[in-house]
């Protein structure tokens, strides 16, 4: 099996799996849309464009659009099993009056995910209830043949089932995303994701976590505040080459300096540690001066944590400046305006993907490491009010301390996360990184 983007989906009976969010499925141009399980890629058929909000999704015109699937082995071995799945993330972008294909198997739709003015439907023999919609909404809809129902769920929640035994009927044709091959195509009008196809029907369970290790593409985490949001992993942030890692909420850009590029995972920057980091020029919204703040990071020590370097910094040590950094003792610091905060832990930090946030509230700071709280300072408020740019992956604007590692996000919010906040952040980033 190829690599699947978010580690914390069910593999168990996975035949398919296409996601316009991961480069490696499809690098945002191009008519080849890469099936990650490695069993069968898709042909974009007259031109379906690629939207990069929400990571990236293939955008079909509802004329002539579509993917052909073909008739790859890992598909057409589905027929004469007891179970199936078939799940996708989607938006229309108009009302639907007609019967529109998401996901077809062929002339008989033995095997079809479809929309009408109704909703959403799965059917497999039988067919499942309408899941009513709207426009403009992302929606996580799965269906289940599990040799007894066929069953719908809606955002991890289930809605409906209709009665259905046997095996799955043999269909002819080919495999289509977004049309069906006969009278007229039925194509769809939308944006689709990501498509996933199991050889086995998945319980309640097993949908709801796969909802659930998606859902932040679509529904987001913790906006309110956010004056920096940089992903390497969303092709709006880094296009996957160049020096240019833009910042989402402002526009704003970092500049790749001495090298820095996309790691091999397709969502994070590589730092050499000899002399590479990001520069991000100064601007009065990223001054935390006296007020609340919030810093978070996904980060990646390649180093043995006997090593003294910087993830993020504005200045390093002086007054009124701050830096998030690895030492050899404290694996994991937060030190500002000359010790006036001094914050750290002492567990391990190497050779795994982390999760480290730093607040201020009006009473204290905490220093969060994968949803946990590891330290606090309750020193008066410190006026972190330097002009210098932020550096990423280096100390002082790019002087010393350069990083051995990958760096995934940078996020600064001008207020406090409270921790039940920081936690939910947590767990809906972690199955990029698990």
């Amino acid at each position: 099996m190829g690599t699947v983007y978010n580690t914390n989906v069910v593999t168990d009976g996975l035949v398919t799996c296409w996601d316009a969010s991961n480069r490696k499925s499809y690098p945002g141009a191009g008519t080849t849309w890469t099936d990650l399980a490695g069993n069968g890629d898709g042909t974009l058929i007259n031109s379906p464009t690629f939207d990069p909000d929400n990571m990236g999704s293939v955008d079909f015109d509802g004329t002539n659009d579509y993917v052909e699937l073909g008739t790859p082995s890992s598909l057409t071995s589905l027929f004469g099993l007891y179970g199936v799945t078939v799940e996708a993330w989607l938006r229309i972008d108009s009302t639907i009056s007609a019967q529109k294909i998401i996901f077809d198997s062929g002339a008989n739709e033995r095997i079809n995910l479809d929309i009408t003015a109704d909703g959403l439907a799965f059917m497999v023999g039988a067919r499942t209830g309408r899941n009513a919609i709207v426009s403009g909404s992302w929606y996580h809809f799965c269906g289940v043949y599990d040799g007894a129902n066929v069953i719908s769920y809606l955002n991890g929640a289930w809605t409906s089932q209709s009665a259905q035994t046997g095996d799955i009927s043999t269909d002819s044709q080919t495999f289509n995303i977004g049309r069906f091959p006969y009278y007229g195509g039925y194509y769809f009008p939308g944006k689709i994701a990501s498509i996933k196809v199991y050889r086995r029907g998945l319980s309640a369970e097993e949908v709801l976590q796969n909802y659930n290790a998606t859902k932040r593409r679509f529904i987001g985490t913790e906006s309110d505040s956010l004056v920096l949001d940089m992903d390497a992993g969303d092709k709006r942030s880094y296009p996957g080459a160049g020096t240019v890692w833009t910042d989402i909420k402002r526009g704003a850009v970092g500049t790749l300096t001495n090298g820095p590029s996309l790691a091999s995972d397709g969502m994070s920057i590589d730092f050499d540690g000899s002399d590479d980091y990001v520069s991000v020029p100064d601007s009065s919204d990223l001054r935390i001066g006296l007020g609340q703040f919030t810093i978070s990071m996904w980060v990646f020590d390649e180093n043995d944590d006997s090593s003294y370097f910087v993830w993020m910094a504005k200045g390093q040590t002086g007054a009124d400046e701050w830096s998030l950094y690895h030492s050899t003792t404290n694996r994991l610091r937060f030190y500002a305006d000359s010790g006036g905060i001094d914050m750290s832990y002492t567990g391990a930090m190497a050779s795994a993907w982390h999760h480290v946030v730093v607040t201020r509230d009006s009473t204290q700071a905490n220093l969060y490491r994968d949803g946990a709280s590891v330290a606090t300072d309750t020193s008066d408020v410190y006026d972190l009010n330097t002009t210098k740019d932020i550096s990423i992956g280096a100390s002082e604007e790019g002087s010393a301390r350069f990083t051995t590692g990958k760096i995934a996000t940078v996020q600064l919010y001008d207020r406090a996360l409270t921790a039940a906040e920081i936690l939910d952040d947590y767990n809906k980033t972690k199955g990029r990184f698990a």
